[in-house]
């Protein structure tokens, strides 16, 4: 009897350890604000966004499109359309079934608002996305656009103004994901109370409070996955992070093994303003394009790579630009200058959503007011909060200091945002035909080899104008705690960023 019993005991011991629910704590960054606010920094709100609004499609190890929410997605040659059909039963987080309708309304819901978003230009190239504008409309319509159409519950048909080989690859982003239009404010941008998607977690209630917002997994064929995640945005010293996104005390980092990414996922460099007199000078951009010096820059930071043209490294064989970095013609070009601009001492605008620089960035921002002063060119830096950079600071700051996402696949994309019609007003150059021109022409290029040589026709007119100066490419770095984590993807899923859907517990396996 005795035996018996210790052998129910270990039975039911076994049972509740089999079913008891795992949990992990992931450090996103130290500046306590809130992940999804809509000025939060990408590099976390992307976390945030992959976990609770999933995929449409996905990207493997093999570059091949993988469904995800879609059921299928591919390009129809009579229709000159692309076919998305969503998979049935897929249920919002408030318990709502998705449709057709929500699909188009989630490609569509950017170009519905006034709000500035860096995403629209993403998708700018949908057939009859002028019809929104010429209507004047701010609330989402159904049918409006001809190049975004429902066919059934499940199905969507999207025309672009000429194929693009890419349209699919832009789906994998979470941004485009569905998204429950009852549950946003009438911008379209915010949330009334918090992110809801169909993706594998669900935000509780009260979402972020107290500098942690809390998921529940929700998709019960993540086997593997972690059941509770607590994302936090400021560092309790009592909390051990299983996952962090930042480096921590040395005695703390000794426990994590350490992610690279192979790709880079993002670019940090300098655009200049149009509302400041030496932003508007082609000889103080090509200034300060010549003076800075990449390879020292590049000593400071870990997982960075010098960069000198305006797209990522991909297989498109990019990275044909030359080093631009001539301290010579640098000292010329400064010493042509103005006595009153070469005396003055200039604010440069830099984006942080703390109230100090720390880490990576500090040490960037210190090298590069080290090597413009080494010319006689004296900066100081003033911060700000907001997404886009507001014209009363624009006005004083001759270039902007910014980090930008990137992957493979948005070689055109991050060109928008230096068009007439760039959400960023006023960080971008003035009206430029051969800019406009050069951008369109790639737009509506029918084949994957002619864009490619547009683009890079673009990018070199970009670097010979010094519109931007890209300084480093950035890899993802992520540390986490090989005690509870066996790995942050499966094998064959392709890992830039940190995703809480793809993580294998280690006692889960």
């Amino acid at each position: 009897m005795v035996k018996n019993a210790l052998l129910s005991c270990i039975s039911l011991f076994t049972i509740n350890s089999t079913f008891a629910e795992t949990k992990i704590n992931v450090l996103l960054n130290e500046n306590n604000i809130n992940p999804y606010d809509k000025n939060a920094p990408s590099n976390t709100s992307i976390v945030i966004d992959s976990a609770v609004f999933g995929q449409l499609l996905s990207i493997n190890n093999n570059n091949e499109i993988v469904p995800e929410l879609l059921e299928n997605a591919f390009y129809d040659d009579n229709e000159k359309e692309y076919v998305l059909q969503l998979k049935k039963n897929i249920y919002f987080h408030n318990k709502r079934l998705a449709t057709a309708h929500d699909l188009e309304f989630s490609l569509l819901r950017l170009f519905f608002t006034k709000e500035k978003s860096h995403g629209r230009g993403a998708l700018n190239n949908i057939y009859g996305l002028e019809k929104i504008e010429k209507q004047g409309l701010t609330k989402f319509i159904s049918g409006v656009v001809p190049g975004v159409r429902v066919v059934n519950d499940y199905t969507v048909r999207v025309k672009l103004i000429a194929p693009d080989p890419d349209f699919l690859y832009m789906l994998t982003h979470s941004s485009f994901s569905l998204v429950p239009l009852e549950e946003l404010k009438d911008n379209y941008i915010e949330w009334k109370t918090f992110p809801i998607g169909a993706g594998s977690f669900a935000i509780l209630a009260p979402g972020y409070e107290k500098g942690v917002v809390k998921l529940k997994k929700t998709n019960a064929s993540l086997k593997q996955a972690p059941d509770l995640i607590h994302f936090y945005t400021k560092n309790v010293e009592q909390i051990n992070y299983d996952v962090s996104l930042i480096k921590l005390s040395e005695e703390k980092q000794k426990k994590y093994k350490t992610f690279i990414s192979e790709l880079p996922v993002g670019a940090f460099g300098l655009t200049f303003t149009n509302v400041n007199p030496l932003g508007n000078s082609l000889e103080f951009r090509q200034f300060v394009q010549k003076a800075l010096n990449r390879e020292e820059l590049n000593k400071k930071v870990f997982a960075h790579t010098p960069v000198y043209e305006s797209f990522p490294r991909s297989s498109w064989g990019n990275h044909k630009l030359k080093n631009p970095y001539d301290p010579e013609a640098a000292k010329k070009l400064f010493q042509s200058f103005p006595k009153k601009y070469q005396e003055k001492e200039w604010k440069v605008s830099v984006y942080s959503s703390g109230n100090e620089i720390k880490g990576n960035k500090k040490f960037l921002l210190d090298e590069i007011q080290k090597q413009l002063a080494e010319y006689g060119f004296k900066i100081t830096y003033i911060l700000f909060k907001e997404q886009f950079l507001p014209k009363e600071i624009a006005e004083q700051v001759p270039f902007d200091i910014a980090s930008f996402q990137v992957d493979k696949y948005d070689h055109l994309f991050k060109f928008a945002r230096l068009l007439n019609s760039g959400s960023d007003e006023f960080v971008k150059p003035l009206f430029d035909r051969k800019l406009e021109d050069l951008y369109n022409n790639a737009l509506t290029s029918e084949t994957k080899e002619q864009k490619s040589q547009i683009i890079d026709e673009l990018s070199e007119y970009v670097h010979e104008q010094a519109y931007w100066v890209p300084l480093l490419e950035r890899k993802s770095v992520i540390y986490y705690d090989p005690k509870t984590i066996e790995t942050l993807a499966h094998k064959g899923e392709q890992l830039n960023d940190f995703f809480a859907s793809r993580v294998v517990m280690k006692n889960k396996r």
